[in-house]
């Protein structure tokens, strides 16, 4: 019993060489920070696994579908919860909230993430987030606008399908929100790309706003849009951000099959 003793206070001292926080052995605050460390990392396996789960969801029952949306929401409500404990370290909390906003955004759960995105998005500037955590505040900014994205083409699916006679308002309003998500994103991805978040997550990022482009608003764009002046400022604004998404340093190109070719011509339009 002794020699295990030994032995965890050696795994002990060995977690605790690598926090900053740490001073003396028997200091509580210490084995809290490498609990939640732990719970952090735990979360994190959690949303991998769902993740996993999600991209095969096609081929599971409705019963399975429902259980890993749920899943989803419940790992967003426990890590924003655990995020709001000011007793834990700086960069474990700014985790937690990362987890907690893609987790709520795997789960379309778009209320939470209006929810969550204001705390996270305050500690980040609080204490120099974007120096000391640079991923996962970046993902905190710019999870609420992908997952904007994801519900704007939910949105245009359900108007292309609902029926032929198109309510010009709801139109125009939707492209409204396609535009402040497109703008956020662009605004973001330089920061991204200098800072030294992972290298993917800027991929990932551009990868989906050229999805969100190429996919469902030009779709919109070509097929619910009547012939009218909304029109022509919603294909110039689709072919300004072709151009800008083109001309970033970052490696992804647009899609196989990724065009603007299906719009009308840019300069009938009175485009730039």
């Amino acid at each position: 019993m002794r020699l295990l003793k030994t032995k965890n206070l050696l795994i002990l001292a060995f977690l605790c060489l690598n926090l900053t926080s740490c001073t003396f052995m028997n200091n509580s605050s210490i084995v809290k920070n490498i609990k939640a460390a732990h719970q952090l990392s735990s979360a994190d396996e959690q949303l991998t696994d769902l993740y996993e789960k999600k991209l095969t969801m096609q081929r599971k029952s409705a019963f399975e579908k429902l259980n890993i949306m749920t899943s989803f929401d419940s790992l967003a409500t426990d890590s924003a919860k655990a995020a709001e404990n000011k007793d834990r370290e700086y960069k474990t909390r700014l985790g937690f909230y990362r987890n907690a906003l893609t987790s709520a955004w795997q789960a379309k759960n778009w209320q939470s993430i209006n929810v969550f995105k204001g705390n996270a998005e305050k500690l980040c500037n609080e204490d120099a987030g974007f120096d000391k955590a640079p991923r996962d505040c970046w993902m905190i900014r710019v999870i609420p606008n992908l997952a904007g994205l994801d519900e704007e083409n939910e949105d245009v699916t359900k108007m292309v399908h609902a029926s032929a006679q198109v309510d010009i308002e709801e139109a125009n309003k939707l492209f409204g929100k396609f535009v402040f998500n497109m703008n956020a994103i662009i605004a973001s991805l330089p920061g991204i790309d200098k800072s030294s978040a992972n290298e993917a997550l800027g991929e990932h990022v551009k990868l989906n706003a050229w999805k969100a482009l190429c996919g469902q608003m030009t779709t919109l764009v070509s097929t619910l849009f009547p012939k009218s002046s909304e029109k022509n400022q919603a294909v110039c604004a689709i072919q300004d951000y072709y151009k800008e998404l083109k001309s970033m340093k970052l490696r992804s190109d647009p899609p196989i099959g990724c065009s603007t070719r299906v719009l009308p011509d840019p300069q009938n339009a009175g485009c730039n």
